[in-house]
């Protein structure tokens, strides 16, 4: 026979006279007992509870692994658990943990992938956690993490400073206010100026006139520049037969003074023809192309313009995505401050620092570490990372300015994320650079 433990609910204990012959019926019903006793324990531990530790496990592993996450199919191991989580269980206590779990992800996949689409996700998932569950623990946080993508990602500090005033309202004794003000400080905007502006917003027109368009011819490609009177969104495309490139400008009307279209007479020239036309409150620029070809197509400030950049040479438009993620495993350990520490003294170039201007301006140096994220640079010993030993003499740079200058250092990025040349560019100009 056999019976439960009072003192032990999963402890079995079985005994057998050692008179009686043990039937194989009261066999079978022994190990039907146990089998029974063993299904009731894995019921106990599973749901939706067990489905979110397990999937946060697997979170936490990936996140250990850098070798891992350069797979894309490694990240869907993480993220499909996840996203089935939040929408089988949209009410559980573990759910904006799950959204956290989701948001931090796609954060750090869109710095190795350098996809928008992963960037955006990252974006969502935040908000989603922020707008359903706004009194979690973890709603400030997300808000905070999202206003920090607008700030050093999206390079969008309006947005950033608002969400910032907004986490700040909304949670005066929360545990990122500090941190959100120290945001809305290096964003460059103040809670006056933007209740102000929110104020006056209705009474502004933004002028989003195109003030020129003009082209330049090198080897390697044609550059055409439309010049806007302020920032502007525009959307863009490609066609083909005949081949074509073109942009479209909602809310922009053309300057009088700009041409219906331009020849490109020039025989190593891609680009034939340059038009622009006006439909319905939308300016559009047309380049006709001789053949197909790569271009890419980016924004520029000060002044304000939109830059088309078409390849001479014939070559396939570039996919958006790929699949596979590709990047060199990171070092063991950090060698930055032996390769320092081992540097030959030699001679140093000095510069020249301009003027200080006058009035209460202070003098604004941005620091540009080259590299980064999925442009590792140069692969030295021990893989050292050449964007590591960037990062890693900027802030030294930058600790030394600010101790013997009078004056604001700002690093164009303080992490291992990648940036384009124009998004370098645009940091400092958002900071006013003297130096850059």
């Amino acid at each position: 026979m056999f019976w439960m433990n009072s003192n032990d609910s999963l402890s079995v204990k079985m005994c057998f006279s050692a008179r009686v012959a043990v039937s194989p019926y009261h066999t079978l019903l022994v190990a039907l007992s146990f089998t029974f006793v063993l299904l009731c324990v894995g019921l106990a531990h599973a749901g939706p509870q067990q489905d979110y530790l397990d999937a946060r496990a697997d979170f936490y592993t990936l996140m250990k692994s850098n070798t891992q996450q350069q797979y894309r199919h490694n990240w869907d191991k993480i993220l499909t658990p996840l996203h089935e989580f939040v929408q089988k269980y949209p009410q559980h206590s573990k759910t904006p943990s799950a959204y956290y779990l989701l948001g931090k992800a796609y954060t750090r996949l869109s710095e190795i992938s350098h996809l928008r689409s992963d960037l955006k996700q990252a974006v969502s998932m935040f908000t989603r956690l922020e707008q359903n569950f706004p009194r979690s623990s973890l709603a400030d946080d997300a808000m905070y993490l999202r206003a920090q993508l607008y700030q050093e990602r999206y390079s969008e500090p309006k947005k950033a400073a608002k969400l910032c005033v907004n986490l700040i309202g909304r949670y005066p004794d929360g545990d990122m206010r500090a941190a959100a003000e120290r945001l809305l400080k290096q964003s460059g905007y103040t809670q006056a100026q933007l209740a102000h502006e929110k104020s006056s917003s209705q009474h502004s027109v933004v002028d989003n006139s195109l003030t020129d368009i003009r082209y330049s011819i090198d080897p390697e490609r044609v550059r055409v520049v439309i010049e806007t009177a302020s920032a502007v969104r525009f959307k863009q495309a490609h066609l083909g037969a005949p081949a074509r490139v073109y942009v479209d400008i909602p809310g922009a009307q053309p300057s009088s003074k700009l041409a219906d279209e331009y020849k490109v007479e020039h025989e190593d020239s891609v680009v034939e023809n340059i038009r622009l036309g006006y439909s319905n409150g939308t300016a559009r620029v047309v380049c006709d192309l001789k053949e197909d070809t790569e271009y890419k197509i980016f924004t520029l400030d000060n002044p304000a313009r939109i830059v088309m950049d078409i390849a001479n040479t014939t070559a396939p438009v570039m996919k958006s995505e790929t699949r596979e993620i590709r990047n060199a495993p990171r070092a063991a350990e950090d060698h930055v401050d032996t390769l320092l520490a081992n540097a030959v003294d030699g001679h140093v170039d000095m510069v020249s620092l301009p003027a200080k201007k006058s009035g209460n301006k202070r003098l604004s140096i941005v620091i540009d570490p080259g590299h980064g994220g999925k442009d590792p640079g140069a692969v030295g010993a021990n893989n050292l990372y050449e964007k590591d030993v960037n990062l890693a003499l900027s802030k030294r740079l930058a600790r030394q300015l600010r101790n013997i200058l009078d004056c604001d250092v700002h690093l164009t990025r303080t992490e291992d994320v990648y940036l384009s040349l124009q998004q370098r560019t645009a940091i400092a100009n958002r900071h006013g650079a003297d130096v850059f």
